[in-house]
Parts: structure tokens; sequence; C-alpha cells
């Protein structure tokens, strides 16, 4: 990660208010599943990621856009950002910036069937020739 968005990730740390009331849980000892460590605050063993901070779309593009990534579906690049970063609503993110990607959608493969020949019903010579009846059963 580049000097630039570790300075923007430090500084909304240092800025957001719900991540200062977390920091002051985290320095009163109530809280266990966050931790500060060098400015930056981890969820678990993954770095916290603030939606203001402007570095969700980055990550996005680089698991999902880039040449070594090769445009994977959602869970793929859920699991590649799940390893490292945490925000909210990051499942949804992830979705939304998938099924957004242009080139995703034209090359995504087919997972359905292809459809059989149409096979014509034969042509009545006179009305009642045929008669058909569905039964429906075992209704709540």
């Amino acid at each position: 990660m580049s000097e630039e968005m570790q300075n923007k990730i430090k500084e909304s740390v240092e800025t957001d208010t719900l991540v200062q009331n977390t920091v002051k849980q985290i320095k009163e000892g109530k809280t266990r599943k966050f931790f500060l460590r060098d400015g930056f605050l981890f969820f678990g063993n993954r770095l916290y990621v603030l939606k203001s901070s402007g570095l969700i779309r980055h990550l996005l593009k680089e698991c999902h856009d880039s040449p070594w990534a090769g445009h994977p579906g959602m869970c793929r690049s859920l699991a590649l950002l799940e390893r490292g970063f945490f925000w909210e609503n990051m499942r949804e993110d992830v979705e939304e910036h998938v099924h957004t990607c242009i080139i995703f959608q034209q090359d995504k493969s087919d997972t359905q069937r292809q459809g059989g020949l149409l096979q014509p019903l034969p042509i009545l010579e006179r009305p009642w020739m045929s008669v058909s009846m569905d039964f429906i059963t075992q209704l709540p």
C-alpha cells in the first residue's frame, strides 16, 4: 500500500468520531475485537478501513479489476479482500462493484444449458379431440 494511502487511513482514524469512540473503548479495555497498532485500527488481524478514507474503491479495483486478479467473481473478490481488510457492509460493496463491472459482465461464462429444439404441438382436426387435466394435490 502506498504511503499516501497509509496517511489517508491514519488521518481518517484520527478524525472520525465513531473510530475515536472505538479507540477510547480500546484504551479502557472494553473491547477485544479492535486494537491499535502504529496508528492503524485493526479488526482481528484485518485492517479496518473507513468509508470516508476513499480507500475502498481503490481496494475493490485492485482485487477485481487489476490484471493479476483477472476479474474474479463476487465470492473470490470478497475472499481476496477479507484476507487483510474489513469495513461495514463489505459484502454489499463487493457485490455491487462486481455486478457493475462491464468487463466481468461481458466475459463471464453462461451457466445455463442451451435450450432444446422447439417441438410443435400437433394441429387438431376438430374441437374436443384432445382433453387434458392437471391434478393439484397435497395443498396446505
